[in-house]
């Protein structure tokens, strides 16, 4: 899996080479027993991710969670505002909220590394979550990616929103997590750590949701979709088929 991790961030380098500004990622591997990956940055200023090798340990990792992983983590250098605070001053920091890493991570990261992929880089046989399959049928007909495109970065959302949940102390697994069952709590102000697991799900597929280019900047357009949601009133209950982030962490000032 080292092997892999190494691969996987030569590739995403590439892939956002004009928005690293010719700088390289760069990935450092740490001998530990600790389930840990983080963003920061080498010595000679290039961005980088560590990963402790605790987290190739964890039961349910495979190739496309530990890609997930790293495209979040790409998310702290790339993913823009709201950023974290400093703990000395207060200020802003150079890293993204974790909530927008989570947004950058399907938004940009994974549909940008599945844009090319055709229908048979893809298995048909495997078995999906019965929940991303309905988000998937839900935005077929008004998204930048297609079906299967869309189903594997579901499912790879959905194993990233479970392993968070899990390595996060504070909700023990007493939540449990689900597209369509329940709905994240809207927070008073924007949450700059770790949202609770329903609401990274909610973000992780709103950045799936966005109708907007996984190429194009932040800023450039976002074209209305016009998701037919009128059969069962989804788009009242679960924001995140919009595309933008949800209140669960996010305010817009």
């Amino acid at each position: 899996m080292e092997e892999v991790s190494t691969d996987l961030t030569h590739e995403i380098s590439h892939l956002f080479q004009r928005e690293l500004d010719g700088r390289k990622l760069k990935l450092r591997l740490i001998k530990s027993s600790l389930v840990d990956i983080y963003a920061t940055f080498h010595r000679d200023s290039s961005p980088m991710i560590v990963i402790k090798s605790g987290l190739f340990s964890y039961p349910e990792m495979s190739e496309d969670l530990l890609l997930g992983l790293l495209c979040h983590e790409l998310g702290h250098h790339l993913g823009g505002n709201p950023k974290k605070k400093r703990v000395k001053d207060g200020r802003d920091s150079w890293a993204s909220a974790e909530g927008q890493a989570d947004f950058f991570s399907t938004a940009k990261c994974l549909r940008r590394y599945f844009w090319d992929k055709k229908n048979d880089d893809f298995n048909e046989k495997t078995v999906h979550h019965p929940e991303v399959l309905h988000f998937c049928e839900k935005i077929k007909n008004s998204f930048f990616l297609d079906f299967h495109q869309c189903l594997k970065v579901g499912s790879i959302a959905r194993e990233m929103a479970l392993f968070y949940q899990r390595l996060q102390r504070k909700y023990l697994m007493r939540e449990e997590i689900s597209l369509f069952k329940y709905k994240a709590t809207a927070s008073p102000k924007i949450i700059l750590d770790y949202p609770s697991g329903q609401c990274r799900l909610e973000t992780l597929f709103a950045g799936i949701a966005l109708c907007q280019s996984p190429w194009d900047h932040w800023g450039d357009t976002v074209l209305d979709c016009r998701i037919d949601l009128s059969d069962d009133n989804l788009q009242e209950k679960h924001s995140f088929f919009s595309g933008e982030r949800p209140n669960c962490w996010y305010l817009d000032k």
